[in-house]
């Protein structure tokens, strides 16, 4: 982590950057993108879930195409090796572009797509996957920013109807067994509060 970071500071320097958290952002993403070693990518992703988070919002808006591609092209990349790590953060960052998204931004096909992956590994057979992708999901839904202004939504625009949807077709599912029931059910359990409440009494029927 410490080589990556030195070597992305001099690059920032070289071009007459003030290293800024957006500087940094731009030069890691540019990182990602050309080094193929495995310890370097999890380095970087490593520095990014760190920063992400104070990169300016209407930054990760305009660069979530952009970024959120190179997230997913790893993320196919490793999703079915033995390596978890990379998946790991891949998911992490995927889950911050998101939780920093505008309400209008939630009615692109594209944003409801890396939703979807990370929906997918909220039910992996891979704890530390599955747990991630969990955590990610909860983030999203208690980032409180996008329920702010002069005409919020009354729920977040993620939840109804995509994320409701999703744990509703896994449980009436005759064919994904108990486990992914569980695992749903684990899920639900830290974001029920967010449901609107026709899906929580399709939840009642269903239970």
């Amino acid at each position: 982590m410490l080589a990556v970071l030195s070597a992305v500071t001099e690059i920032i320097k070289q071009h007459g950057g003030n290293e800024s958290s957006t500087e940094y952002f731009a030069a890691l993403m540019s990182t990602l993108e050309a080094i193929e070693s495995d310890t370097s990518i999890v380095a970087t992703h490593s520095l990014l879930g760190m920063g992400l988070k104070t990169v300016l919002k209407n930054v990760l808006n305009i660069q979530l195409g952009a970024a959120s591609g190179i997230f997913l092209r790893i993320l196919v990349k490793c999703a079915s090796s033995e390596e978890y790590l990379i998946p790991r953060h891949c998911i992490q960052c995927l889950s911050v572009l998101l939780r920093a998204q505008e309400a209008a931004t939630w009615s692109s096909s594209s944003t409801m797509q890396v939703l979807d992956v990370i929906l997918s590994f909220t039910i992996h057979y891979k704890p530390k996957l599955r747990q991630s992708a969990q955590h990610g999901i909860c983030a999203i839904l208690n980032g409180v920013d996008i329920m702010k202004g002069e005409n919020p939504p009354q729920y977040h625009p993620a939840i109804h109807p995509y994320i409701a949807k999703f744990c509703i077709g896994q449980l009436d599912s005759e064919y994904d067994g108990t486990t992914n029931v569980l695992h749903v059910l684990t899920l639900l359990k830290d974001i029920f509060h967010h449901l609107p409440k026709i899906h929580v009494k399709v939840f009642v029927n269903i239970c």
